[in-house]
């Protein structure tokens, strides 16, 4: 290895670094990357065949996350998976440069199945692995089918459970082919969970039997118990709907009412969402419709984000939902001349990675904006420490992330940290910040358990 581990780092490395399979829930900020590459130096002897590292999109690209990490840690080749599936199986293919570690995202594993077993590693590992929280989901289903061919099966992420506990099922089978948490999904259900109106509750205590199960092959790392980061604040701006979007509210409340009393709608999810969706475009000042068209029109969320702009003087990220809203801020910022830049779903891996390194390491570059499902995990965007947030997911998962890039190591360099939450009063906005509190507070009680049960 390039460097030294850092002291809170040690200890982890000598509970897993003998291990055949483990997990590793460490807060964004503590290291893990660094922890996966220790073990993979450590036992590069006795590995018969090559390492496939799994991560978000962002992550596995040429200058970010993955790729800096093995270049400043270690001396090991490796080779990234990107580009058309004919482009990645060249690379896969290739025999003049055997490297030790392939990067895939997410994505491409579903379509690659049957190549990569062909490939036969010795090691796989799961980045971010709550992207296969999902046993029902195809990319879940792949990782299982992989982790069943692959001797050496590595989980990591920051907290492994985001909404419920049953997201521990696919993780840890991954690992061990079931024998910790049941040999199928509904064999776990059942005995952990009962039926409670439209889902799943814990039986009584059974969410401490389930951590201790998995103790044995896992470590669990707070941030705050590694490093000594500055305090945190949060500000909510609640701001009051123009007349358009009252009407447009009420229209879209009215129709809703009337479809569902004539039974054309139900309270099904299907028929829920579209209308949630609707409300959150609304206090965000535009409508996409069915056939493509977009109507814009005024929010009070733009005079605001403009003024927090103009007055914050040090970098600061826009986090927002939608494409159409970071396309509206970036013209409205540019407009005022503030040199704001966007990275977006429409950039190619090169440019967005151009994109981050100039926000990164460039004073004059103050205003990123960008969505949540672009840039919610792995990178370290630490010479930040406004995180301003103009629109929502209802995911706690995805919302975790997105304020961790600026909550990690290299934040000692400011007084503190802070998040601002602009929203529409009495919208669906607030009660998507509501939920994500709710959610907010079983992941934290979660968080105590883990502590006081796992080493």
């Amino acid at each position: 290895m390039k460097t030294e581990p850092l002291d809170y780092q040690i200890p982890v490395i000598e509970k897993i670094k003998n291990k055949d399979s483990f997990a590793l829930f460490m807060e964004y900020g503590t290291g893990k990357s660094y922890i996966i590459l220790y073990w993979i130096y450590h036992n590069l002897k006795k590995l018969k065949g090559p390492v496939l590292i799994v991560g978000k999109k962002t992550n596995i690209i040429e200058g970010n996350a993955w790729t800096t990490e093995i270049n400043t840690h270690t001396y090991l080749p490796y080779r990234t998976l990107t580009g058309t599936k004919e482009q990645k199986l060249n690379v896969l293919h290739n025999n003049t440069l055997l490297p030790v570690i392939y990067l895939i995202n997410y994505e491409s594993l579903k379509h690659m199945e049957k190549e990569l077993i062909e490939k036969k590693f010795s090691v796989i590992v799961f980045d971010e692995s709550t992207s296969i929280k999902n046993p029902k989901a195809k990319v879940t289903k792949t990782a299982i089918k992989l982790s069943k061919q692959i001797p050496h099966r590595i989980i990591a992420t920051g907290f492994p459970v985001s909404e419920h506990l049953d997201e521990l099922w696919s993780q840890y089978f991954v690992i061990d082919q079931g024998n910790i948490l049941e040999s199928s999904y509904w064999k776990f259900m059942n005995k952990y969970f009962y039926r409670w109106r439209f889902g799943w509750s814990i039986k009584k205590n059974k969410d401490k039997e389930i951590i201790n199960k998995i103790q044995h092959n896992c470590v669990f790392i707070k941030l705050k118990n590694c490093l000594k980061l500055p305090p945190k604040t949060n500000k909510y701006i609640a701001l009051d709907p123009t007349k358009r979007q009252l009407r447009y509210m009420d229209k879209l409340k009215h129709d809703f009412s009337l479809d569902f009393k004539n039974k054309k709608l139900s309270l099904e999810f299907k028929h829920v969402l579209p209308v949630l969706t609707k409300s959150q475009q609304i206090c965000s000042g535009f409508i996409l419709f069915s056939n493509s068209e977009t109507v814009k029109f005024r929010t009070p969320k733009s005079k605001h984000i403009l003024n927090l702009c103009k007055n914050i003087l040090e970098k600061k990220i826009i986090w927002c939902k939608y494409i159409e809203e970071t396309e509206q801020i970036y013209n409205l910022l540019l407009r005022n001349n503030l040199k704001p830049l966007l990275l977006s779903s429409k950039d190619n891996n090169v440019l967005q990675a151009s994109i981050l390194n100039n926000f990164k390491n460039y004073p004059n570059f103050k205003i990123l904006i960008t969505t949540y499902n672009i840039l919610n995990s792995g990178e370290t965007l630490s010479s930040c420490n406004y995180s301003i947030h103009y629109s929502y997911t209802w995911s706690n998962h995805i919302t975790t992330n997105a304020k961790r890039r600026i909550y990690r190591k290299g934040s000692e360099i400011h007084k503190k940290i802070n998040y601002i939450y602009l929203y529409i009063k009495d919208s669906v906005e607030e009660e998507i910040i509501k939920n994500l509190e709710k959610k907010k507070i079983m992941q934290r009680k979660l968080k105590e358990y883990m502590e006081n049960w796992l080493w």
